[in-house]
């Protein structure tokens, strides 16, 4: 578990209608499901198929089917994973089909008239159960139908069971199965990381048995833990089979396989640490004090802190969920995903994004952080859109104000930075300076980094262009300023042959770019852009330093750094067509 390889297994005994591991208690529950069947034919059953005959009787089936797809619709669906059924033999898959099929119905009518959770009902209606068993020779065609025991059948059923339910392949196989029930087929060797709990009706034993509930513990985006619902008390046999291994394997195997009441201890736990995080940074009542706790994730090395414990946190609520235990902490789950978010707006972290919780989370907290002013499927706005810095200025102090406004501006230029380098790395360094003459003068610090966000909202058209496009022509001037005569010269202080010097580089460079990539494939292609490099070079740098000296050294550097610069300027561009 902790090297990211498996999830944990939550175990959870289901033997509440008779505990099967209890002899006299089955055969109750044997004579009450078969008391119509004469003295004869119960004693024939009783003799060798107590267990066998209790487990396919169509009435307990119906009865676990219900329960299975209660659990399964309230732990498992929410997150869009799926479950793998084994039955006693292969009558009784068969008939859990049907069974399952049967209560998923019933469950669908439910949820049309009352849906608190905001299940997927349309995915719900389109969810399939497939039956894989294996075929006897003297198997009754009407009962053990092709599409149960046909190897190219149980093929198509197991590929779209291992897919995600809204995916369809190429051969128009779609994901829709969503249950697979089983009796001894696909138990062992069978990998489907999209499973996530297995519901046991049938008696397994030693290897067998650790295999088979390995199923659930792969991998799998969103998947906080692996379930497996005992209906036949297998935890005494998990005991028998565990005797048949080392002592250290019985301690990692056991540090797999948990049962819900730690999975609640475990919640509890990580949610006192999430009080203790807050009190060790001075914060006593942070559910009172939300703008000093998003002040406190300034700090990277505290905000990643923060993640890892809200991110332990939302697994652990959802491993327990819905199970009453878990609602006590669900306000502070919705407060706690408040100050994530907002800090990822003022941040621009993406790492706060509720993005990475499961949907099971994502649909709780959703409309609180909605009511609240945050939506956390609309990214922050972007730094030079209209609507910002009337946005921003609804924060409630300076400080908040300074913090949106500098990583707005940061986000900005790491995301264009490669457009326009010279351009750009100029507002870097005014925003280093401004940072550190008005450090914590909030309402200057906030004026100064509007002056800036201003500034680079009015690009390069302010300044003077000297006849090229200020986005995909002067990002090569400017650079090519910065590689000859440093950064620390600004354009002003240039001599009119210096400027001249420049305007001629840049507009043979543009053109001969320009004609370049027209080339097919030209982005795809080193030796059109090693041609193109050199060209560069010997056509145009060469013969230029020769009449200043200024950049004979730096020709191959400079090459490079244009041709760096062409791709996010002109890639993907078809110009001359």
């Amino acid at each position: 578990v902790n090297d990211g390889v498996t999830v944990e297994i939550v175990y959870e005994g289901r033997t509440h209608s008779a505990e099967l591991s209890n002899e006299e208690a089955a055969n109750a529950k044997f004579e009450e499901v078969f008391h119509s069947v004469d003295p004869e034919q119960k004693h024939k059953i009783m003799g060798r198929y107590t267990w066998q005959a209790y487990l396919e009787a169509e009435e307990v089936i119906k009865d676990k089917a219900k329960d299975m797809v209660e659990h399964y619709v309230t732990h498992v669906f929410l997150n869009k994973f799926k479950a793998q059924v084994v039955a006693v033999s292969r009558l009784g898959a068969i008939r859990y089909k049907k069974a399952l099929e049967e209560a998923l119905k019933e469950k669908i009518e439910n949820l049309e008239k009352n849906n608190p959770d905001k299940v997927d009902i349309d995915t719900l209606k389109k969810l399939k159960v497939a039956v894989v068993i294996s075929s006897s020779q003297n198997d009754d065609p009407s009962i053990y139908k092709k599409e149960y025991t046909d190897k190219q059948e149980q093929d198509k059923n197991i590929k779209s069971f291992k897919m995600p339910f809204d995916k369809v392949d190429e051969s128009g196989i779609s994901g829709d199965v969503g249950f697979i029930v089983v009796n001894e087929m696909l138990i062992t060797g069978f990998d489907a990381p999209i499973e996530q709990v297995m519901y046991l009706d049938n008696v397994i034993r030693d290897h067998n048995l650790l295999q088979a509930i390995a199923r659930v513990n792969r991998v799998y985006k969103n998947k906080s833990c692996g379930f497996v619902v005992d209906y036949v008390g297998v935890l005494s046999n998990l005991k028998e089979s565990l005797a048949i291994y080392a002592d250290e394997d019985i301690e990692e195997i056991s540090q797999v396989i948990v049962n819900t009441s730690k999975s609640k201890d475990e919640l509890k736990y990580i949610h006192s640490q999430i009080e203790e995080f807050f009190k060790k940074y001075g914060i006593n009542n942070w559910r009172e004090n939300i703008e000093e706790c998003i002040d406190l994730l300034v700090d990277e090395k505290i905000r990643n802190e923060f993640i890892t414990l809200v991110r332990r946190f939302n697994r652990a609520i959802d491993k327990v969920l819905p199970e009453p235990e878990a609602l006590k902490y669900l306000k502070d789950l919705e407060i706690i995903s408040f100050i994530k978010e907002s800090a990822r707006n003022r941040y621009r972290d993406d790492k706060l994004s509720i993005r990475d919780a499961s949907d099971k989370i994502r649909e709780i907290v959703e409309e609180y952080l909605i009511s609240k002013g945050v939506n956390p499927k609309i990214p922050p706005l972007p730094l030079l859109s209209d609507e910002f810095i009337s946005k921003v200025k609804n924060e409630k102090s300076p400080k908040a104000i300074a913090e949106e406004l500098e990583y707005a501006i940061k986000e900005h230029i790491e995301k264009h930075f490669e457009e326009d380098p010279e351009f750009y790395e100029r507002f870097s360094d005014e925003l280093d300076r401004v940072l550190d003459e008005y450090k914590e003068k909030w309402e200057l610090l906030a004026q100064e980094l509007e002056k800036i966000r201003n500034a680079i909202r009015s690009g390069r058209e302010a300044e003077k262009t000297f006849g090229f496009d200020p986005k995909t022509e002067m990002p090569f001037f400017g650079l090519l300023k910065q590689m000859i005569f440093g950064k620390e010269i600004s354009i002003e202080q240039l001599s009119e042959d210096n400027i001249n010097l420049l305007v001629g580089l840049t507009q043979d460079v543009v053109e001969i770019i320009k004609n370049e990539i027209k080339l097919v494939d030209f982005w795809e292609n080193y030796t059109k852009q090693k041609r193109l490099k050199s060209h560069i070079i010997s056509q145009i740098l060469i013969p230029k330093s020769k009449e200043k000296y200024l950049f004979f050294e730096k020709r191959n550097e400079i090459a490079q750094r244009l041709l760096e610069l062409a791709y996010p300027i002109f890639g993907g561009k078809n110009y001359g067509s």
